[in-house]
This record gives C-alpha cells, sequence and structure tokens, in this order.
C-alpha cells in the first residue's frame, strides 16, 4: 500500500492536488478515504485515527476499490483476485474465495459483495458482460445470500449497511437481505407482494 503526504480527511482542508497525485477513482469510507492513482498504486489517508487499521499485504495494484465504514476491499490489478483491507470483520478475514477473478465488488458494513469474472450470458450486444455473484462476511438478514438461479446473470452490485442489491443482465433489480428503516415504500417486496424466496430469505424484484 504506497502512503503519501495527503492532508487527513475531516481537518476541514483540501488535499493538495499535485502531478504526483492523479486518481482515477476514489472510495470515501467512514474515517478513511482511499484512491487509485493513475499507476493503479492505491493511496488513502484518515486512517491514521481508526484502531485496528491493516494495510494490504504487499505491494498491491488495484482496478477498483469500495468502502464502507472502516473498511475497503478492492479487486487487484496483477490477477482480478478480491482483498479487503483496514478493519476487516472476522467473518471476512479468511472467508474470500481467491480462486477466482473478479468484475466488481462492493463493501457493505460488515460483508462483501462481488461480481465474478466468469462471462455466464451470450445476449446480443453484450456477450460476455454478465456475471455470476458471491457474497461473504454477516449474514444475520440474509444479506450474504445473494439469489441462486443459474439462468441469471449480473452487471451491477451495490450493497448496504444489511442488504444487497444487483442488476441483472436483462436490467432487473433484485435485492435481499435485512430490510432498511429508510426505504422507499415499492422496496416492501416479499412473498405476498411481488417478491420471491431465494436460499430461505425474501428476494424484492423490480422491473
Amino acid at each position: 500500500m504506497a502512503e503519501g503526504g495527503l492532508s487527513p480527511a475531516g481537518l476541514g482542508y483540501a488535499v493538495q492536488g499535485t502531478k504526483q497525485f492523479l486518481f482515477s477513482a476514489i472510495a470515501p469510507g467512514r474515517r478513511h478515504t482511499c484512491g487509485i492513482l493513475l499507476n493503479s498504486t492505491v493511496l488513502c489517508w484518515g486512517h491514521e485515527n481508526v484502531d485496528g487499521w491493516m494495510h494490504s499485504k504487499g505491494d498491491r495494484t488495484f482496478l477498483e476499490l469500495s468502502s464502507f465504514g472502516d473498511m475497503t476491499c478492492g479487486i487487484t490489478a496483477t490477477d482480478r483476485s478480491l482483498i479487503c483491507f483496514g478493519v476487516v470483520p472476522p467473518q471476512l478475514s479468511t472467508n474470500i474465495d481467491s480462486s477466482k477473478q473478479y468484475r466488481s465488488v462492493a463493501t457493505g458494513g460488515r460483508h462483501v459483495c462481488a461480481l465474478v469474472k466468469d462471462n455466464v450470458h451470450e445476449l446480443p450486444g453484450r456477450r460476455g458482460s454478465g456475471s455470476s455473484i458471491q457474497c461473504w462476511g454477516e449474514n444475520s438478514g440474509g444479506q450474504s445470500n445473494p439469489p441462486t438461479d443459474s439462468r441469471v446473470a449480473y452487471i451491477r452490485i451495490s450493497v448496504g449497511l444489511s442488504h444487497s442489491c444487483a442488476v441483472t443482465s436483462k436490467f432487473a433489480l433484485l435485492c435481499w437481505g435485512a430490510r432498511e428503516p429508510v426505504e422507499h415504500p415499492k422496496m416492501a417486496g416479499g412473498l405476498n407482494d411481488g417478491g420471491v424466496k431465494s436460499n430461505g430469505v425474501n428476494v424484492n424484484i423490480f422491473l
């Protein structure tokens, strides 16, 4: 993990932009921010005051980052594996499948979901763009239990504190996990109002 002299986040002044630090992506968390430089290395700042922060092991370069709370997860540039760093909960420290390549990652409160780079569909005009999905970590509300249907491929993934959502290759939106207190009324899907059950949890479908 590269380190630099960037200003800690939350101190009320802007990070100075120089040619030394040109970013292609940024992933803000609760008390830290990480960004991918143009050479794919990562700079993080603000983590100096985060208890238990752990840097990623080795000199890593990343294609994509996602942060939530005090944790950041990313897809490495060398082999498209998935790595989490920062304050990683015990459920995630050893359970992530490192044998696969990933297309996209979304970090939640204590769980992570990722699209696998497996090109599982052959839709005209979008050949090879779909992915299967995997989730790891806290599963008290079913947030780490994505729908399992070999006919469904995914193109986008986003997760929250205790729920997860994904867009399918046919542009339908599926959400699963715990009901959020601030969710829109139309997100109240379940077995009695248009939802389905998968892996023992309710899955909301929005068309």
